[in-house]
Protein backbone atom coordinates (compact mmCIF):
# COMPACT_ATOMS: atom_id res chain seq x y z
CA UNK A 1 0.00 0.00 0.00
CA UNK A 2 1.33 3.43 -0.90
CA UNK A 3 1.90 6.10 1.79
CA UNK A 4 -0.90 8.20 0.29
CA UNK A 5 -3.35 5.28 0.47
CA UNK A 6 -2.31 4.56 4.06
CA UNK A 7 -2.83 8.19 5.04
CA UNK A 8 -6.27 8.18 3.44
CA UNK A 9 -7.32 5.14 5.48
CA UNK A 10 -5.73 5.83 8.85
CA UNK A 11 -3.56 8.79 9.75
CA UNK A 12 -0.64 8.46 12.20
CA UNK A 13 -2.63 10.49 14.73
CA UNK A 14 -5.60 8.12 14.44
CA UNK A 15 -3.35 5.10 14.87
CA UNK A 16 -1.61 6.62 17.88
CA UNK A 17 -4.92 7.61 19.47
CA UNK A 18 -6.34 4.11 19.02
CA UNK A 19 -3.24 2.41 20.41
CA UNK A 20 -3.22 4.85 23.34
CA UNK A 21 -6.84 3.95 24.16
CA UNK A 22 -6.09 0.23 24.02
CA UNK A 23 -2.97 0.68 26.16
CA UNK A 24 -4.70 2.67 28.91
CA UNK A 25 -7.74 0.38 28.91
CA UNK A 26 -5.43 -2.62 29.21
CA UNK A 27 -3.62 -1.10 32.18
CA UNK A 28 -6.91 -0.27 33.90
CA UNK A 29 -8.14 -3.79 33.21
CA UNK A 30 -5.28 -5.26 35.24
CA UNK A 31 -6.94 -4.19 38.50
CA UNK A 32 -10.27 -6.07 38.17
CA UNK A 33 -8.48 -9.08 36.69
CA UNK A 34 -5.96 -9.16 39.57
CA UNK A 35 -8.73 -8.78 42.16
CA UNK A 36 -10.76 -11.54 40.50
CA UNK A 37 -7.77 -13.91 40.49
CA UNK A 38 -7.10 -13.27 44.18
CA UNK A 39 -10.79 -13.59 45.13
CA UNK A 40 -11.21 -16.80 43.11
CA UNK A 41 -8.15 -18.27 44.84
CA UNK A 42 -9.47 -17.33 48.28
CA UNK A 43 -12.88 -18.83 47.43
CA UNK A 44 -11.48 -21.95 45.77
CA UNK A 45 -12.98 -24.17 48.50
CA UNK A 46 -16.33 -22.37 48.54
CA UNK A 47 -19.35 -22.85 46.29
CA UNK A 48 -19.10 -22.51 42.53
CA UNK A 49 -21.72 -19.73 42.66
CA UNK A 50 -19.37 -17.53 44.69
CA UNK A 51 -16.52 -17.99 42.23
CA UNK A 52 -18.86 -17.38 39.31
CA UNK A 53 -20.02 -14.13 40.91
CA UNK A 54 -16.39 -13.00 41.20
CA UNK A 55 -15.69 -13.52 37.52
CA UNK A 56 -19.00 -11.98 36.46
CA UNK A 57 -18.14 -8.88 38.49
CA UNK A 58 -14.76 -8.78 36.75
CA UNK A 59 -16.44 -8.97 33.32
CA UNK A 60 -18.76 -6.07 34.19
CA UNK A 61 -15.79 -4.04 35.49
CA UNK A 62 -13.77 -4.70 32.31
CA UNK A 63 -16.62 -3.53 30.07
CA UNK A 64 -17.15 -0.41 32.23
CA UNK A 65 -13.44 0.38 32.02
CA UNK A 66 -13.41 0.20 28.24
CA UNK A 67 -16.68 2.10 27.80
CA UNK A 68 -15.48 4.73 30.28
CA UNK A 69 -12.38 5.35 28.20
CA UNK A 70 -14.54 6.14 25.17
CA UNK A 71 -16.55 8.87 26.90
CA UNK A 72 -15.82 12.51 26.19
CA UNK A 73 -15.08 13.04 29.88
CA UNK A 74 -12.77 10.55 31.55
CA UNK A 75 -14.10 9.80 35.03
CA UNK A 76 -11.03 7.68 35.76
CA UNK A 77 -8.24 9.99 36.92
CA UNK A 78 -5.13 8.11 37.84
CA UNK A 79 -1.37 8.44 38.11
CA UNK A 80 1.03 6.13 36.30
CA UNK A 81 4.65 5.28 37.13
CA UNK A 82 7.05 6.86 34.67
CA UNK A 83 7.92 3.49 33.10
CA UNK A 84 4.30 2.72 32.26
CA UNK A 85 3.59 6.31 31.21
CA UNK A 86 6.46 6.43 28.68
CA UNK A 87 4.49 4.76 25.84
CA UNK A 88 1.58 7.17 26.38
CA UNK A 89 3.93 10.14 26.19
CA UNK A 90 5.42 8.85 22.93
CA UNK A 91 1.98 8.19 21.47
CA UNK A 92 0.85 11.66 22.53
CA UNK A 93 3.77 13.20 20.67
CA UNK A 94 2.74 11.34 17.53
CA UNK A 95 -0.78 12.76 17.80
CA UNK A 96 0.48 16.30 18.34
CA UNK A 97 3.20 16.31 15.71
CA UNK A 98 1.66 14.10 13.04
CA UNK A 99 0.06 17.08 11.33
CA UNK A 100 3.50 18.59 10.82
CA UNK A 101 5.20 15.38 9.70
CA UNK A 102 4.96 15.31 5.89
CA UNK A 103 5.22 11.54 5.68
CA UNK A 104 3.33 11.47 2.40
CA UNK A 105 6.02 13.63 0.80
CA UNK A 106 8.76 11.40 2.09
CA UNK A 107 10.93 14.13 3.67
CA UNK A 108 10.28 13.34 7.35
CA UNK A 109 12.90 11.71 9.52
CA UNK A 110 13.34 7.97 9.22
CA UNK A 111 12.92 7.62 12.98
CA UNK A 112 9.49 9.23 12.91
CA UNK A 113 8.41 7.06 10.00
CA UNK A 114 9.65 3.92 11.77
CA UNK A 115 7.76 4.82 14.94
CA UNK A 116 4.54 5.45 13.03
CA UNK A 117 4.99 2.07 11.32
CA UNK A 118 5.35 0.38 14.71
CA UNK A 119 2.19 2.09 15.98
CA UNK A 120 0.24 0.96 12.93
CA UNK A 121 1.60 -2.57 13.31
CA UNK A 122 0.51 -2.70 16.96
CA UNK A 123 -2.96 -1.46 16.00
CA UNK A 124 -3.19 -4.07 13.24
CA UNK A 125 -2.27 -6.84 15.69
CA UNK A 126 -4.96 -5.59 18.08
CA UNK A 127 -7.62 -5.54 15.34
CA UNK A 128 -6.63 -9.07 14.29
CA UNK A 129 -7.02 -10.17 17.91
CA UNK A 130 -10.48 -8.58 18.15
CA UNK A 131 -11.62 -10.35 14.99
CA UNK A 132 -10.02 -13.59 16.14
CA UNK A 133 -12.20 -13.54 19.26
CA UNK A 134 -15.46 -12.15 17.88
CA UNK A 135 -15.71 -14.03 14.57
CA UNK A 136 -15.71 -17.53 16.14
CA UNK A 137 -18.23 -16.29 18.72
CA UNK A 138 -20.53 -14.94 16.00
CA UNK A 139 -20.11 -18.12 13.95
CA UNK A 140 -20.93 -20.35 16.93
CA UNK A 141 -24.00 -18.25 17.78
CA UNK A 142 -25.26 -18.54 14.20
CA UNK A 143 -24.63 -22.29 14.18
CA UNK A 144 -26.58 -22.74 17.44
CA UNK A 145 -29.44 -20.64 16.11
CA UNK A 146 -29.70 -22.84 13.02
CA UNK A 147 -29.50 -25.94 15.20
CA UNK A 148 -32.49 -24.74 17.23
CA UNK A 149 -34.42 -24.00 14.04
CA UNK A 150 -33.92 -27.63 12.95
CA UNK A 151 -34.65 -29.08 16.41
CA UNK A 152 -37.92 -30.70 17.42
CA UNK A 153 -39.99 -28.64 19.92
CA UNK A 154 -41.17 -30.49 23.04
CA UNK A 155 -44.66 -29.71 24.30
CA UNK A 156 -46.00 -32.98 25.74
CA UNK A 157 -46.96 -33.51 29.39
CA UNK A 158 -44.07 -35.90 30.05
CA UNK A 159 -41.75 -32.85 29.82
CA UNK A 160 -44.03 -29.94 30.69
CA UNK A 161 -44.79 -31.43 34.11
CA UNK A 162 -41.15 -31.82 35.26
CA UNK A 163 -40.41 -28.41 33.71
CA UNK A 164 -43.16 -26.80 35.77
CA UNK A 165 -41.93 -28.61 38.90
CA UNK A 166 -38.38 -27.38 38.34
CA UNK A 167 -39.54 -23.81 37.74
CA UNK A 168 -41.57 -23.81 40.95
CA UNK A 169 -38.60 -25.20 42.88
CA UNK A 170 -36.42 -22.33 41.61
CA UNK A 171 -39.11 -19.68 41.89
CA UNK A 172 -39.02 -18.93 38.15
CA UNK A 173 -41.96 -17.54 36.24
CA UNK A 174 -40.44 -16.70 32.85
CA UNK A 175 -41.24 -18.85 29.85
CA UNK A 176 -38.60 -21.37 28.75
CA UNK A 177 -38.92 -23.45 25.58
CA UNK A 178 -37.73 -27.06 25.26
CA UNK A 179 -36.24 -28.58 22.11
CA UNK A 180 -34.73 -31.95 21.28
CA UNK A 181 -32.13 -32.58 18.61
CA UNK A 182 -29.91 -35.39 17.42
CA UNK A 183 -27.18 -32.77 16.89
CA UNK A 184 -27.00 -32.00 20.62
CA UNK A 185 -24.62 -34.18 22.65
CA UNK A 186 -25.45 -32.82 26.12
CA UNK A 187 -28.20 -30.53 27.48
CA UNK A 188 -27.49 -26.84 26.93
CA UNK A 189 -29.15 -23.47 27.44
CA UNK A 190 -29.10 -20.65 24.91
CA UNK A 191 -30.85 -17.34 24.40
CA UNK A 192 -31.43 -14.16 26.37
CA UNK A 193 -34.95 -12.79 25.91
CA UNK A 194 -36.47 -16.14 24.88
CA UNK A 195 -34.30 -18.80 26.54
CA UNK A 196 -34.19 -22.28 25.10
CA UNK A 197 -33.13 -25.59 26.62
CA UNK A 198 -31.84 -28.00 23.98
CA UNK A 199 -31.77 -31.69 24.89
CA UNK A 200 -30.10 -34.66 23.20
CA UNK A 201 -32.24 -37.26 21.46
CA UNK A 202 -31.38 -39.80 24.18
CA UNK A 203 -33.51 -37.74 26.61
CA UNK A 204 -36.49 -39.72 25.31
CA UNK A 205 -35.41 -42.56 27.60
CA UNK A 206 -35.03 -40.50 30.77
CA UNK A 207 -37.47 -41.03 33.63
CA UNK A 208 -39.30 -38.24 35.47
CA UNK A 209 -36.61 -37.74 38.14
CA UNK A 210 -33.82 -37.55 35.54
CA UNK A 211 -35.76 -35.03 33.49
CA UNK A 212 -36.48 -32.89 36.54
CA UNK A 213 -32.85 -32.99 37.66
CA UNK A 214 -31.53 -31.94 34.24
CA UNK A 215 -34.14 -29.20 33.91
CA UNK A 216 -33.27 -27.87 37.37
CA UNK A 217 -29.64 -27.60 36.30
CA UNK A 218 -30.41 -25.90 32.98
CA UNK A 219 -32.98 -23.55 34.52
CA UNK A 220 -30.34 -22.47 37.03
CA UNK A 221 -28.24 -21.35 34.04
CA UNK A 222 -31.22 -19.39 32.71
CA UNK A 223 -31.88 -17.72 36.08
CA UNK A 224 -28.19 -16.78 36.42
CA UNK A 225 -28.14 -15.33 32.86
CA UNK A 226 -25.08 -17.43 32.04
CA UNK A 227 -25.62 -17.01 28.30
CA UNK A 228 -25.48 -13.22 28.68
CA UNK A 229 -22.29 -13.36 30.72
CA UNK A 230 -20.69 -15.79 28.29
CA UNK A 231 -21.25 -13.34 25.44
CA UNK A 232 -20.18 -10.39 27.62
CA UNK A 233 -17.03 -12.30 28.55
CA UNK A 234 -16.12 -12.80 24.90
CA UNK A 235 -16.72 -9.12 24.20
CA UNK A 236 -14.55 -8.14 27.17
CA UNK A 237 -11.86 -10.52 25.95
CA UNK A 238 -11.99 -8.96 22.49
Amino acid sequence: MTPIAEAALLTPADSARAVSTVYTASLLALLPIALAVVAAFVLRRRSAEGRALVWRSAIVALILVYVGRQLAFHWMDWVLPSTLAAPLIALGRVQVTSATIPSVLGDSSQTALDFVSVVRFVLAVYVIGVLGVLLPTATASLRIRRLIERAHPIDDDSWSTPLADAQRALGMSRSVRLFMSAEVAVPMTVGVLRPVIALPWSAHDWDHSQRRMVLLHELAHVRAADWVFNIAGRIACA
